[in-house]
């Protein structure tokens, strides 16, 4: 039966696909209320850390800390400690796998809207600053004649 540890690879692409998923959490927090964003993220590693099983296992620990299954850190250090303390690949795996997915997904996706949103936000305001500005240009051209024009009248 085949180790999931004997694979360095293996642990690689999971360790890449963790930080995927924690990067798109991360863009939605910064992105979704800006630098209080980057003030959430640490209680909320911390929280993650110690509800995640990588220090004491929540077997140990009061009732609060049973919270960790339903976030994604805790699936993180499962399916790391699957691959690293070299037990078999086993569905335990896929479900960590598919949970932290789900938040990779369900954060993409938030992140995409919020920016499909902000950039046609971006362009309508622009356009409308633009269209303004053009107005404002050839009134003030049909207002005041140039000294070019008069001279070309007089010839």
């Amino acid at each position: 039966e085949h180790d999931c540890a004997q694979s360095f690879g293996v642990v690689l692409l999971w360790q890449w696909f963790v930080l995927l998923t924690f990067q798109s959490l991360l863009n939605f927090l910064i992105r979704s209320i800006g630098i209080m964003g980057m003030l959430i993220l640490s209680p909320l590693l911390i929280l993650q850390i110690t509800t995640s099983n990588a220090l004491i296992h929540s077997d140990m620990m009061p009732g609060f800390y049973k919270i960790g299954v339903a976030l994604p850190f805790y699936h993180a250090i499962e399916g790391l400690r699957f691959m690293i303390l070299g037990q078999p690949c086993c569905d335990t795996l896929l479900v960590n796998m598919g949970v932290l997915l789900g938040y990779f997904i369900l954060f993409f996706i938030i992140n995409w809207a919020f920016f499909r949103f902000k950039v046609k936000k971006f362009l309508v305001y622009h356009q409308k600053r633009s269209e303004a500005f053009q107005k404002a240009g050839e009134a003030a051209a049909l207002k005041v004649p140039s000294e070019n024009t008069n001279a070309f009248a007089s010839a």
